[in-house]
Formats: structure tokens, C-alpha cells, sequence
């Protein structure tokens, strides 16, 4: 029943609140003793399909966040993803350590590394809106972003 539920997301190219709390109750109910259960869903989850869907929602989702001025941590669909994709690519790891334990998602891609990338997707957004001005308007504009060194600490951690 996961399965066919991530499909049809899959196949709709959205997860909506409905098939969230579906997904999202196969992944917290599962019970002591039926620990494998976790291997055969993360087998699902590492489908390159399933991570590219898995990706594209939660690049989709912080778009819709920048858009409405919200924050990574407030959105539960959002953390659903990133639990699916976390588990999705450990799914070669647990199975040939038949150690079955979804990944813990470390706190701080919600807190850090994720409004890092939101704001670089902001400046690429105000990037290209100045790009689109006019050239005798474009000087006359207050936000100018040039990132000619590095990306942002909480970038450059979580890359490497």
C-alpha cells in the first residue's frame, strides 16, 4: 500500500496532505518485530524514480516557502520528504547490514542548511529579476547580489 500510494504521487508529481499523512503513517507505525518492513520500504524509496520525485517536491516546497515567506521547519510534508529521501538512500546501507532503523534527520539540514539554500535561491531570484530590468533602471536598483566567493558555511558543510 506505500508503495502504490508513492506512486501515485509519483505519478501526479505532488504530495498532498492526504497521501502525506498516509506515507508519513507507514513510516511511524511500524512496530517492534517488524523492523524488515523498514528495508523493503527504503528499497522503494532508493528507486532513482523515488529520489528524483522525492528531490524535486522538496526543491518545489522551498520555492512555495520563499514565495510565502515561511520557514523549512514549520512544514510537515517537507519533513516527511526529507525523512523518505534519507531513508531511500541509506537503503543499500541497512540492507547489507540488516540493521533496520530509519535515519535520524539531523536537526540542523532544517535549521541551517536548508534557509542557506533558501536565501541562495532568493539572491538567484533577485538575480535574475535585475537581469530583467531595463539597463538605465538596472543602476538605479537597491538589491544588486554578486556572489563571487564562497557559498554560506551551513552550504559548504552539508556539500561535503
Amino acid at each position: 500500500k506505500f508503495t502504490w500510494c508513492l506512486d501515485a504521487c509519483i505519478r501526479e508529481k505532488n504530495v498532498d496532505i492526504k497521501r502525506s499523512r498516509e506515507l508519513q503513517g507507514f513510516l511511524d507505525n511500524i512496530k517492534r518485530g517488524q523492523e524488515q518492513v523498514l528495508g523493503d520500504l527504503s528499497m522503494t524509496l532508493c528507486d532513482p524514480y523515488a529520489i528524483n520525485f522525492l528531490a524535486t517536491s522538496a526543491i518545489k516546497i522551498l520555492h512555495h516557502l520563499i514565495n510565502n515567506e515561511g520557514m523549512p521547519r514549520d512544514n510537515q510534508i517537507l519533513i516527511l520528504l526529507l525523512r523518505m529521501l534519507a531513508l531511500g538512500l541509506s537503503a543499500w546501507v541497512m540492507i547489507d547490514s540488516q540493521d533496520f532503523k530509519e535515519p535520524k534527520l539531523d536537526c540542523q539540514v532544517v535549521t541551517k542548511f536548508l534557509p542557506a539554500l533558501m536565501s541562495l535561491m532568493v539572491d538567484d531570484q533577485c538575480r535574475s529579476l535585475h537581469g530583467k530590468l531595463p539597463p538605465d533602471e538596472r543602476e538605479s536598483t537597491l538589491t544588486t547580489i554578486e556572489h563571487s566567493g564562497p557559498a554560506p558555511d551551513a552550504v559548504e558543510a552539508y556539500i561535503q
